[in-house]
């Protein structure tokens, strides 16, 4: 999905003399917040992840365009959070028939995020690299049955439940030592020939 071209407001004139570094990143909210303009060398963003599943979007950030001094300045955008969803399909040889819909009442997931953390907006190398992150606590995220979508017929394939709104949209991190523990309620309804 291409997203509508963003503008620049208001609308700004090269100067005379000297060059322009641009840095960008999006949504503008309270979640993220710049460091001072008066602080040295390139801006850096921490970022506070919401605490609600609906809070939280897909942010982006740009790596800078330094130096300038004249014409158009492009941005190719990066995503900077992990996006996690969830999905169902059949274990092959199941028992399961395609006329069988599952219905899920909810899905809670549970682990250590970190609340917070920062990031330069350089992007040296086009990476996204974190820093500082804020100690991991332990959060729980519920997505209830208006987030997540009735699967009419169950296949072998991965299909998504989640709603388009309602993936959780953290920071990256490394869960080989720190676990994930998820609950889901469900039902399963079959039709038969009769």
């Amino acid at each position: 999905v291409l997203a509508e071209d963003w503008t620049y407001e208001p609308l700004k004139y090269w100067p005379a003399d000297g060059t322009i570094s641009f840095f960008a990143y999006a949504p503008h909210d309270e979640h993220a917040a710049l460091s001072a303009k008066t602080a040295a060398g390139t801006p850096k963003l921490t970022y506070s992840v919401p605490s609600t599943v609906a809070g939280q979007k897909d942010l982006l950030v740009a790596g800078a365009q330094k130096d300038k001094n004249a014409n158009t300045v492009n941005f190719t955008f990066k995503h900077a959070l992990s996006r996690i969803g969830f999905g169902v399909k059949l274990a092959n040889g199941s028992a399961v028939d395609n006329q069988t819909t599952i219905a899920f009442s909810s899905i809670e997931l549970t682990a250590d995020f970190y609340p917070s953390a920062t990031l330069t907006l350089d992007l040296v190398g086009n990476n996204v690299q974190w820093d500082d992150e804020e100690a991991a606590t332990n959060v729980i995220y519920t997505l209830s049955d208006t987030n997540i979508k009735t699967i009419e017929s169950l296949s072998t394939a991965t299909t998504a439940i989640n709603n388009e709104s309602s993936y959780l949209m953290v920071l990256p991190q490394d869960f080989t030592t720190n676990k994930m523990s998820i609950t889901a309620n469900f039902s399963l309804s079959t039709e038969d020939d009769k």
